[in-house]
């Protein structure tokens, strides 16, 4: 993480500004670079991503919820709804080693900007196993770099982005067969 990036993250910490704007949900304002939310004593909650804007995804810790906010979206609505394993009604980022901004998810594809240093990992919950194709582009000369990776058992894919160390770069992922949350290959 560059120091800028990191000062920009304590600047939001103190200008964010929160509303509720209903039941479980609230409004993130003039959040800077402030890209995660923790709710504590929240592990039986989840993010309620038909209700939410601007969320990459959650992840559960010590029994908090973390709330991952989208960079590149001024403004974002965290909803939560009780946890249930089959209720995300779209699939979503559970960690991620570089920042990841700009997703996307239409036609079937999963779309989005990062960047980072070292390793490019980082996991999605998919909702269910299969293949799918990974595209990198604009991590060197090559138009695109392309790969498959298969998400497990338990509906987690493993991408490496890791290819543009410091530079910004473009992925694109496409699930190979459809799949519970309605995408499929173009």
């Amino acid at each position: 993480i560059r120091a800028s990036r990191y000062a920009a993250i304590g600047d939001g910490f103190f200008s964010t500004q929160i509303t509720k704007v209903g039941e479980r949900a609230w409004r993130f304002r003039n959040k800077d670079r402030l890209s995660t939310i923790r709710f504590d004593r929240a592990d039986e909650l989840m993010v309620d991503f038909a209700r939410s804007s601007g969320v990459l995804g959650q992840s559960w810790e010590q029994g908090s919820l973390y709330v991952a906010l989208d960079p590149a979206v001024p403004e974002a609505t965290v909803a939560l709804q009780p946890r249930n394993n089959s209720a995300a009604v779209r699939p979503y980022l559970t960690d991620s080693r570089w920042v990841v901004r700009s997703l996307s998810i239409a036609n079937g594809n999963i779309a989005f900007d990062c960047e980072g240093y070292g390793e490019g990992e980082m996991r999605w919950q998919v909702g269910k196993p299969g293949d799918w194709r990974i595209e990198v582009s604009g991590a060197s000369d090559e138009s695109a770099i392309t790969a498959v990776a298969r998400a497990n058992a338990s509906g987690v894919l493993a991408v490496d982005a890791g290819f543009g160390q410091g530079r910004v770069v473009h992925v694109r992922m496409t699930r190979m067969s459809q799949n519970e949350f309605g995408l499929n290959d173009d």
